[in-house]
């Protein structure tokens, strides 16, 4: 028996009609699906991004404490300053150095620091606490970081790659008063 022609017409009218709601269902909830998921990603972006900053504020302060206290003393910038005025004498002022600063550097390592690294103010190295054997390279055009230190007189805090390690550093320049 055949069903007359309108009768299929709406049949097929009511079979797109359903298909057409059934996407509409599934692209309403599929959007609904996407916009939860990036408010919770958002969320979870600006918690980390929040959790990263108290670390790096922790860390700066922590830098500013150790500088401040401990290698912004006259005893230490004046043998920094004699190992760059007396070049003969460098190997002398460096082991001083390497020996006063050695214990604190010991302890630091205990909090994952891994460089301590100090610079003449024409970019070149004096001692690293790291790698105490390795010096006299100029760093300059290698460390965008030294050199804006050493130019501009300001302490420098940001992420940087360098030969050996990438990761934060806290750069400050040392100015001794000569009176």
């Amino acid at each position: 028996m055949d069903r007359p022609d309108f009768v299929n017409k709406y049949y097929k009218l009511a079979i797109v009609s359903v298909i057409i709601v059934f996407l509409i269902f599934i692209f309403f909830n599929y959007n609904k699906k996407v916009e939860e998921e990036n408010f919770f990603l958002d969320k979870s972006l600006n918690r980390l991004q929040a959790e990263v900053s108290v670390i790096l504020n922790s860390y700066e302060i922590t830098a500013d404490a150790i500088f401040n206290n401990v290698i912004n003393q006259d005893e230490i910038k004046s043998t920094i300053y004699n190992g760059w005025r007396f070049k003969n004498k460098r190997d002398n002022y460096r082991a001083f150095l390497n020996f006063k600063i050695s214990p604190l550097f010991e302890d630091l390592k205990k909090y994952h620091v891994r460089q301590l690294h100090f610079h003449f103010k024409d970019g070149t190295s004096f001692l690293r606490m790291h790698r105490p054997n390795i010096y006299g390279d100029n760093l300059f055009g290698i460390r965008e970081s030294i050199e804006y230190v050493n130019t501009r007189k300001e302490k420098f805090v940001g992420f940087e790659e360098g030969r050996i390690f990438n990761g934060y550093r806290y750069i400050y320049p040392l100015e001794l008063d000569r009176v």
